[in-house]
């Protein structure tokens, strides 16, 4: 679910305002990051604007969150198939 993040210390997921670039609170890095899955930013059929959303785990303790990243942001070294 889109714009969603997860924190293991609450007792559910919060509402994230703006978009964010990925990082790992638990650890205070984005070093350790896997990214799960990368959305590109569109345009819906009705027209609405959607941003770039990105889910991804921390290897170092396990986290996993998922939300809506800032424009311009794509994971390291990311590139599509052909």
């Amino acid at each position: 679910m889109p714009f969603l993040k997860t924190r293991p210390s609450q007792s559910g997921p919060i509402r994230l305002a703006t978009p964010q670039r990925p990082f790992c609170e638990a650890c205070g890095s984005d070093e350790f990051l896997v990214y799960e899955e990368f959305i590109p930013a569109r345009v819906l059929a009705a027209g609405a604007a959607k941003p770039a959303e990105a889910s991804y785990t921390c290897i170092e303790c396990g986290q996993f969150s998922a939300h809506a990243v800032p424009d311009g942001w794509e994971p390291p070294g990311w590139f599509w198939y052909a």
